[in-house]
């Protein structure tokens, strides 16, 4: 399949900012799943990775794509590709996120690119999340 690649460039420099707040309760589920015995008092530094169940949209079933992720064309790019998966990333980690605190997801769509696979095409949109 040939991407239209001219139409998805215009997806980079695309920004997303999303706040919530990083309470209490959210930790204690976190820490429950996991079976982690971090403290969950507010004030205090929350369980590292935690930022990965922070900040996600909550939409509508009749805004969720099949694959149950949000419809492509809004921030991502609509990449006519059957599958999504995630290939790949670093995480640097400056300070620690405090319960009780707002967090702030920044995104930005950095590159989008088209490969070639062993199963054919690929199309990588790189993002670049920043959480303070």
């Amino acid at each position: 399949m040939t991407l239209d690649m001219d139409h998805l460039s215009g997806w980079i420099g695309k920004t997303e900012v999303m706040h919530e707040t990083l309470s209490p309760e959210l930790v204690g589920r976190f820490n429950a799943t996991l079976g982690l015995a971090f403290s969950a008092a507010t004030g205090d530094p929350a369980p590292l990775l935690i930022h990965l169940c922070l900040t996600q949209p909550a939409l509508p079933a009749d805004e969720l794509g099949p694959d149950g992720h949000p419809r492509r064309g809004g921030f991502l790019p609509p990449v006519p590709l059957p599958r999504r998966m995630w290939a790949g990333g670093e995480m640097v980690f400056s300070a620690p996120l405090l319960i009780g605190a707002q967090v702030t997801r920044t995104s930005v769509i950095e590159d989008i690119t088209q490969k070639q696979g062993s199963t054919g095409g690929l199309c990588f949109v790189t993002v670049r999340h920043e959480i303070s």
